[in-house]
């Protein structure tokens, strides 16, 4: 497989299965990002709340690349508890969306601000560069311009971390009402890429233990202290 950006336009293809060059036009954006743990939350928010379910892998061909595919609606009943919320949709859908993104850091500093250029992609591409390579799935819900994903993979079951996009680097963030939450952003560990990494659920649940979280071994339970 090979990828590049030239001239504001990406393009990639599969040199394995001869395929011919795809290209789309993408522009390069500034993503200005906070991200939270989530310690505890009111479940029963996320009733009526916009919802997706994503799986995306981080292909090992190159630094920084991401492929995703994503569903929409994918009539997820609104869950009793965290760990109630299921492994994937509970539908077979042929609306899945597959996208790849370039990310990388505007300043090797600041894990706040990156440049992300995305892409549509056949979803062939997608499951072809996924193969073998690290991943992650996980519920999204949007909950005003906070994005709260709930994680399923069974390593990371009853991880939920939310971020938002601000407008500029002063903007102030206010946490929603009956969110418990302690930031996030500066830690490598938590990015999705890290996440993906991580070999067992043992690591995962260390990681937490660090943020006063304490989930139990199985995976099927939730925080004590979820509300």
């Amino acid at each position: 497989m090979q990828l590049l950006v030239k001239n504001g336009v990406l393009f990639y293809y599969l040199k394995s299965k001869n395929m011919p060059r795809k290209e789309a036009d993408v522009a390069y954006k500034p993503e200005i990002e906070r991200k939270f743990l989530v310690r505890s939350f009111p479940i029963e928010v996320l009733r009526g709340r916009e919802c997706y379910w994503i799986q995306q892998a981080y292909p090992r061909f190159k630094r920084g690349i991401r492929v995703r595919e994503k569903l929409r609606n994918p009539y997820i009943q609104p869950p009793a508890s965290i760990s109630s919320v299921p492994d994937g949709p509970t539908i077979i859908s042929e609306e899945w969306q597959g996208t790849i993104t370039m990310k990388a850091r505007a300043n090797n500093n600041d894990w706040r601000t990156q440049i992300e250029c995305e892409s549509p992609i056949d979803l062939e591409f997608v499951r072809e560069f996924s193969k073998g390579a690290p991943g992650v799935r996980k519920a999204r819900y949007v909950i005003g311009r906070f994005e709260l994903d709930i994680y399923t993979s069974p390593q990371l079951r009853g991880l939920v971390v939310m971020e938002i996009e601000l407008k500029n680097a002063a903007e102030q963030v206010y946490i929603p009402d009956g969110f418990d939450v302690v930031e996030v952003t500066e830690d490598q560990r938590f990015r999705s890429a890290s996440l993906a990494r991580l070999k067992t659920r043992k690591a995962m649940l260390e990681l937490l233990r660090k943020y006063g979280i304490a989930l139990k071994e199985d995976g099927q339970n939730d925080r004590a202290n979820n509300r």
